[in-house]
């Protein structure tokens, strides 16, 4: 602001007569003249300073009024949130760091392949969902059988004939999803891939002292060979896929089975070098932090889906020496009661009936886990379905309430992310429908 400059008076009779023409005058006054430029100089810096940089800061609305309005950086909050931070100055993270946070809880559910594959459903499950304030949906990149339910253009899925018949353009898939305001996130088994293992016999897991693949059952029970964690040929395809996947609008890939073989005759299991169980557990933590870090050079994220029967379980030795030493990055929990059977125990754990008291199931299990998880990007996977194999009197039908129950002792535990896990996709007693 100015401010208002005061008259310099002069009275030209006070300087007649020869004091005027004196040379000694004519210096002093000189000097005189300079000062006082000098000493107007001095005080117009301030106000001209002020009125040049008013200027500039009068047009800082226009650029602000160019950024993203609001909604549209919510759409990229779960990149943010999730995925750590960009380039954005420490004033501007700051301010919109609770955005981020309130953005990356994942409140999702399991879409299947039958629903993925045809157009028609898949457009209305995804209504659905959006509607009901679902905004996550995940569902299969590469099924436990080792078909690929999407178009890639991988050289290895040429090479291994996993691209299923129907497979989807997943850039559309993940497109309509957005369009939602649904997050995509898909899901790779990873070593569980028979068809691979059959149709790269090297990088599969042998019988011991042959070059025949492993089964693990008999092949007249239906035995299936597995891939070999070890293999680089392995690796490499699952990383690869991971981050096509992402390339193609995945937000976040889940990682199913990365685990050496389950089954019978595991002495007979031959990876190609002698592993102990603490290498077991750190080929597969390797193996893991490398995808992740695929994935978030191609801008996603990684989560590892482990259960915590399994986790919990003295006898997981297909995750190595230690389960929760591959919880370093992103895990999805499995807690649905149903995965605990008729009852359970472990050292840690005890439940009667696991199904009957969902609440109860939920809170145990992740009270069991939790100190022991070194991640804390954890999504709880629940149950929303009736069991079909448990005992009629360990078991009960599932209501929308026995939902709500898991979803609040999560909650109460400290987990607000959860994906909701009905095998047919059906989620009626979820949406009231």
């Amino acid at each position: 602001m100015f401010r208002k400059q005061r008259k310099v008076k002069r009275y030209h009779n006070i300087y007649r007569g020869s004091v005027t023409s004196s040379p000694f005058f004519k210096l002093g006054a000189s000097a005189a003249a300079l000062a006082v430029l000098i000493a107007a100089g001095w005080f117009l810096y301030e106000p001209v300073y002020q009125f040049v940089m008013g200027i500039g800061q009068e047009k800082e609305p226009v650029s602000t009024a160019e950024q993203p309005s609001e909604p549209e950086s919510e759409s990229d909050g779960f990149l943010s949130g999730l995925f750590g931070g960009g380039e954005e100055s420490e004033t501007e993270s700051s301010q919109s760091q609770p955005e981020a946070v309130e953005a990356v809880q994942l409140h999702g559910v399991y879409m299947p392949e039958s629903i993925l594959l045809d157009s028609t459903q898949r457009s209305q499950f995804i209504q659905a969902c959006a509607s009901n304030g679902i905004n996550a949906i995940f569902f299969d990149l590469k099924n436990d059988k080792g078909y690929l339910t999407y178009q890639s253009s991988l050289s290895q899925a040429a090479e291994l004939g996993s691209q299923s018949a129907s497979a989807v353009d997943l850039s559309q898939v993940t497109a309509e999803m957005e369009a939602a305001g649904i997050t995509p996130i898909g899901r790779i088994y990873a070593f569980k891939d028979p068809l691979a293992a059959s149709a790269k016999l090297e990088a599969a897991v042998h019988y011991q002292g042959t070059e025949w693949a492993w089964l693990d059952n008999s092949a007249a029970m239906g035995g299936k060979a597995w891939l070999n964690p070890v293999n680089e040929y392995a690796q490499s395809y699952i990383s690869d896929l991971a981050a096509e996947a992402v390339g193609k609008g995945v937000k976040q890939v889940i990682l199913d089975c990365v685990q050496f073989p389950s089954g019978y005759s595991l002495e007979m299991a031959d990876y190609g070098q002698e592993l102990t169980e603490e290498n077991k557990s750190a080929v597969l933590g390797d193996f893991i932090e490398s995808v992740d870090t695929r994935v978030r050079e191609a801008g996603g994220e990684t989560a590892v889906y482990l259960s915590a029967p399994t986790l919990l379980s003295s006898s997981s030795g297909q995750y190595g020496s230690d389960p929760f030493q591959l919880t370093r990055c992103g895990v999805v929990l499995g807690v649905m009661p149903a995965s605990f059977g008729n009852a359970y125990s472990s050292g840690e754990l005890v439940l009667e009936a696991p199904a009957l008291d969902p609440y109860a199931t939920v809170q145990a299990a992740l009270a069991a886990c939790k100190d022991k998880l070194l991640s804390d990007e954890v999504t709880v996977l629940l149950q929303s379905y009736t069991s079909g194999t448990l005992s009629s009197l360990k078991n009960k039908t599932y209501t929308g309430e026995d939902v709500d129950s898991q979803i609040r002792a999560a909650q109460e535990s400290g987990y607000e992310s959860y994906l909701l896990y009905s095998p047919d996709g059906n989620y009626s007693i979820v949406f009231g429908e």
